[in-house]
């Protein structure tokens, strides 16, 4: 079952989102992902991405 939520903030932003419950433990982990963190991606020796993240993020892995 799933609760939807909408946040509303001060400047006028408008965030929705929706809970998960499960019946049993799906061994789940929280990371929490600060803003301005900056990543870089490297495929191949002379191929890099780099990327930063404006928001503070909260992920279920």
């Amino acid at each position: 079952m799933c609760t939807g939520i909408i946040l509303h903030s001060e400047d006028g932003v408008t965030i929705p989102a929706r809970t998960m419950e499960f019946g049993f433990d799906i061994q789940s982990n929280i990371a929490v992902v600060p803003a301005a963190q900056r990543y870089v991606h490297c495929q191949e020796i002379n191929y890099k991405q780099a990327w930063s993240i404006k928001l503070n993020m909260a992920l279920v892995v």
